[in-house]
């Protein structure tokens, strides 16, 4: 595997970590004592995480 994709590798890993930490922390108390604005932002932002994941998943498997 090239370094290039190495690094969209580890990118994409990291990403899947932060996910899943946000995911943890959406279903503690903590999230649902935010407002309400602050968890719609919260919700967006892993969507948006998750479009990147899939974007980079696409990138690492079209290089090799």
């Amino acid at each position: 595997m090239s370094e290039h994709n190495l690094e969209l590798v580890k990118e994409r890993d990291d990403l899947g970590l932060k996910i899943s930490k946000l995911k943890k922390f959406m279903k503690s108390d903590d999230f649902y004592n935010l407002d309400k604005d602050d968890q719609e932002r919260l919700k967006a932002q892993k969507s948006a995480m998750k479009a990147y994941k899939h974007i980079l998943n696409g990138r690492i498997y079209w290089e090799d």
